[in-house]
């Protein structure tokens, strides 16, 4: 089977949060300059027997929870960017989707909480959020 090129899917996604997770609640996060996919290993767990002469491993079916680390270009007046900050200093939960934009079926939901949330000014840039979003549920595939 030939591999062609033009199979290969762009890396382009949006984040949309929600407070309330309802269909038409979700508002993309505007100017989002970076963001780390969920990574969602499972456990590895050591099941060696006394009378074993090696180790035995063995993958459960539990997932440890991850934190994203994300980036943005801060609009203090934006509505999602305020959402950010509010869940941040009061401790709430958000609804998140991932979406990639060339491939709907591989993004990810899931609900999570702000950890970090720390204004960055750098010299000859603009103003910047570098935050850290805890991951605090199960994370499912995007319904497309």
């Amino acid at each position: 089977m030939a591999i062609s090129a033009e199979d290969l899917v762009n890396t382009q996604y949006t984040w949309e949060i929600s407070e309330t997770g309802g269909v038409d609640a979700f508002k993309q996060v505007e100017f989002l300059n970076s963001m780390d996919m969920p990574n969602l290993p499972k456990t590895v767990v050591d099941v060696t027997p006394t009378d074993a002469t090696s180790t035995v491993n063995a993958v459960a079916n539990f997932r440890e929870t991850s934190e994203i680390a994300f980036t943005l270009y801060y609009v203090p007046t934006d509505p999602q960017h305020l959402q950010l900050k509010t869940a941040f200093n009061a401790g709430t939960t958000l609804k998140n989707k991932i979406k990639f934009v060339d491939a709907a079926a591989e993004g990810f939901a899931f609900d999570g909480m702000i950890k970090e949330f720390k204004l960055v000014a750098e010299q000859k840039d603009m103003l910047k959020v570098e935050g850290v979003l805890v991951i605090s549920s199960d994370v499912t595939a995007v319904t497309p």
